[in-house]
Formats: structure tokens, C-alpha cells, sequence
């Protein structure tokens, strides 16, 4: 009877806090870039297209296979994808709650306040359950193999590093390592059986450290890891490694790379400030320590973060913003209302358009440094080039815009293309 009562508190609590997120992303959360270049991959996934083959991503696809599930049994929505994000907050929360009781509200704040719609959130609502698995004495290897196994084709540098403390504390090596293996072998036979295995290896892998040399570094955000990293070390070497849980939040930090910058940073350092509230035992600085973090993570939100205001058309993105985006949308198709299918931006503005006619969108939407691989980043340029021949292709350039992983791209449309007019902070090029 008390296991049956203890569930019902756990699904209450599971159930109260997916509404308290889901509004919270509804009413006060703005789309960010992220999201919408997150929901653009699964809502191609849940339309039939092929992750890799039909359209560029330099990550691995578990996060928008499982989002394309949703979008496919409850439409083409981005609320949908606040309804994914949001079953994984609960999650977390739950977790936290229950490790941490009260204090377990510091950090599920944090994380609601500031992580995006990403595969960095199903990588740590893993971590979490894993960590959940070692603090109740429940961590069988195998278990914790999977896990991290499905890490590893969530994001792949995670899941490599987690490796490396699962391998340590096995017991069964050998069939740790298979267990870990098989969620990476199953993707690859179905990357294979659709013609995509090359160009998988081609973007997650080999294009990975030229993405990541296309990325401007926050300095300060990297100070504040190297100060939690090296903390983590110290702790780990003076309880010489018997802490299971702190070897695999040390290894979580890689979550950072290749992308420095705070919305990262928050998603390292909420199984840090797990660790830090559960290890002390002072609650005077216990809640001096939240309150500085919460205030300091809330300005930060206010005052930096640029905003995408989203309305509607056909309910397709049922969001409550104001009207903005889509007058300037239809502004842009009235301007060239034959050749919405060949519209390319350098923003993600690209997604934003295509989505909102609801039109496919390929790797040519996507064409940031970085992002298309390392052999297939000549064959992308040559076929676009040769496909803007033979349609009549318009690019909308960013005026101000100094993003260096556009720049490539930029210089071929400024010098083969025409300039046709301007519309508010955009230079219109076209190709015929």
C-alpha cells in the first residue's frame, strides 16, 4: 500500500510539474534560434524526409527522432515541441525533488529559466536518471550502458565521454561496451538502409572540429567552466575516484564544446549545483548560493537573449506573440510571391520562413560553415550553384550581421549574384 501512495505522490508531482513548465514555456519563454532550427529538424523527420540525406545536421538524431513522434501524432505545431521539452523537464525536476527535496527548486528554476529546446536537454535529463540510478544504489552496468549508449546518438562528444567513468566502474566490461554499442549500431543499419551512413559520418564527425572553429567563445562563460572544472577535479582526486557521481558530472562538461556560451554553460552546471546543494549541509549558504545564481541567470535573461516573435498561420506555430514576424513574412512573399520555394536566408529566419508555408527544407537552408561536413561541403556548393542556375534563387544577406558561419556563403552570393533591393535590415540578391 505505501509503494502504491509513494507512486501516486511521484505522478502528482510528475503531472503538476509538466503543467507548471508548459505554461511557463507557453506564456513566458520566447522562441528562440535554437528551437526553431530544432523543431525545422524534426518536423522534416515526422514529414518522411531522412535525417542526413535530405537536409545537413552536425548532431546525432535521437532528440528529433523522439520530437518528430509527437509532431507526427499530434501535428505540426511548435506547442509540440514545448510539450516534449517540457515531459523532459518533469523528469529532471522529479529527479531533483527527490535527491534534493526542498532545495531540489533552485536548479529545476535555473533549468526552465534558461535551456532551450535541444538535444543538450534529453542528454541531461539521462545524466540525471543515471545519477539518480548511483545516489539509490541502482546503478546496474548495464542499466547505466544503455544510457549512455543513447547519450552517445544524442550528442556524440557526451556520450564518448561518459564512456570513460561507465568503462571504469563496470564490473562486465565487455558487456558494458556492447550495451553501449547497440543504440549506435541499430542508427547506423537504419542510416544505411536509407542511403545516409556517409553523409552521417561526413556532418557528426568529420565536420564537427571545422563547426566548432566557426564559433565565437563567451571568455567569461569559459573562465567560470575552467573554475567548476577544476573544482570537480579536486574533489575527485581527493576521494580518489569512489564518488561514481561526480566522475560522470565532470565528464558532462564536454557538453560545452564545441558552443561556449551560457545556454551550455546552465546545462553543465545543473548537475553541479546538484552536487554543491547535496554536499552541503549549511542551508544558510545553500540558499545565499541559489538566490545569487537564480538573480544573476535572470538578468542575464532579460537584458541579453535576442527574442523571435512568433504568431500564427493555420495554428501552425500556436504561439502568443505578436504579429511582427508574420507581417514581415508576407511582406517578403509579396515582394516575390513565384519564388518562395527558392527563398535563402542567412539567419534562422531560412527555417522560419520554409516552415511557416509549409515548405520542405533542405541542406541548402542550412548552409552555415561548419555545417555541411567536411567531403560533402564541395558537392553542397557545386549543386547549389548549379540548382541556382537553372531556378531563379533569392537570398536575404543580414545587413549587420557579422556571424562568421554565414561568411563563406556570403561572399560566393555577393559575388555571383545580383543585388535587387533591400527590405529593413536585409540586402536582396538574386541569381537571375
Amino acid at each position: 500500500m505505501d509503494i502504491i501512495i509513494k507512486n501516486k505522490k511521484n505522478i502528482l508531482l510528475f503531472i503538476l510539474l509538466f503543467v507548471i513548465t508548459f505554461i511557463f514555456s507557453y506564456m513566458f519563454i520566447p522562441v528562440w534560434p535554437d528551437q526553431v532550427w530544432s523543431y525545422g529538424f524534426s518536423y522534416n523527420i515526422s514529414k518522411g524526409m531522412i535525417i542526413y540525406r535530405d537536409f545537413n545536421v552536425i548532431q546525432m538524431p535521437l532528440y528529433f527522432l523522439l520530437a518528430s513522434i509527437f509532431i507526427k501524432i499530434f501535428g505540426s505545431y511548435m506547442i509540440i515541441s514545448h510539450m516534449f521539452d517540457s515531459l523532459l523537464l518533469s523528469v529532471i525536476g522529479l529527479i531533483l525533488f527527490k535527491l534534493l527535496k526542498w532545495k531540489g527548486i533552485f536548479p529545476f528554476i535555473m533549468i526552465c529559466i534558461l535551456t532551450v529546446s535541444s538535444y543538450n536537454l534529453l542528454c541531461l535529463n539521462l545524466l540525471i536518471i543515471i545519477i539518480y540510478l548511483i545516489h539509490t544504489k541502482r546503478d546496474n552496468d548495464y542499466i547505466i550502458a544503455l544510457l549512455i549508449g543513447l547519450i552517445l546518438i544524442t550528442k556524440q562528444n557526451i556520450g564518448i565521454m561518459l564512456f570513460i567513468p561507465m568503462i571504469y566502474y563496470s564490473k562486465n566490461k565487455i558487456k558494458s561496451i556492447i550495451l553501449f554499442i547497440i543504440p549506435f549500431i541499430l542508427l547506423c543499419l537504419y542510416l544505411l538502409i536509407n542511403n545516409a551512413l556517409f553523409s552521417f559520418i561526413d556532418y557528426c564527425f568529420l565536420g564537427l572540429f571545422e563547426f566548432s572553429g566557426n564559433n565565437e567563445i563567451d571568455y567569461i562563460i569559459l573562465f567560470i567552466e575552467f573554475i567548476c572544472i577544476g573544482y570537480l577535479i579536486y574533489k575527485l582526486f581527493k576521494c580518489k575516484f569512489k564518488d561514481k557521481e561526480l566522475f560522470y558530472i565532470l565528464m558532462f562538461q564536454i557538453v560545452l564544446y564545441p558552443l561556449i556560451d551560457l545556454k551550455h554553460f546552465v546545462v553543465g552546471f545543473i548537475p553541479i549545483f546538484y552536487y554543491l546543494l547535496l554536499n552541503n549541509k549549511k542551508r544558510i549558504i545553500n540558499i545565499i548560493v541559489c538566490i545569487f545564481v537564480l538573480l544573476y541567470l535572470l538578468i542575464t535573461f532579460i537584458f541579453n537573449f535576442n527574442r523571435i516573435d512568433i504568431h500564427t498561420k493555420k495554428d501552425m506555430f500556436y504561439l502568443k506573440s505578436p504579429s511582427k514576424v508574420i507581417n514581415y513574412l508576407e511582406n517578403i512573399h509579396d515582394l516575390y510571391p513565384d519564388d518562395i520555394n527558392n527563398y535563402y536566408f542567412d539567419s534562422e529566419k531560412s527555417y522560419l520562413f520554409k516552415l511557416y508555408y509549409d515548405i520542405p527544407i533542405k541542406y541548402y537552408d542550412f548552409y552555415l560553415n561548419g555545417n555541411m561536413g567536411y567531403y560533402s561541403k564541395k558537392d553542397i556548393k557545386k549543386s547549389f550553384i548549379k540548382y541556382c542556375k537553372k531556378n531563379r534563387c533569392i537570398f536575404f544577406i543580414n545587413k549587420d550581421s557579422n556571424n562568421i558561419q554565414f561568411s563563406e556563403f556570403r561572399k560566393i552570393i555577393k559575388s555571383n549574384y545580383k543585388k535587387i533591393g533591400e527590405y529593413e535590415e536585409l540586402d536582396i540578391y538574386s541569381s537571375k
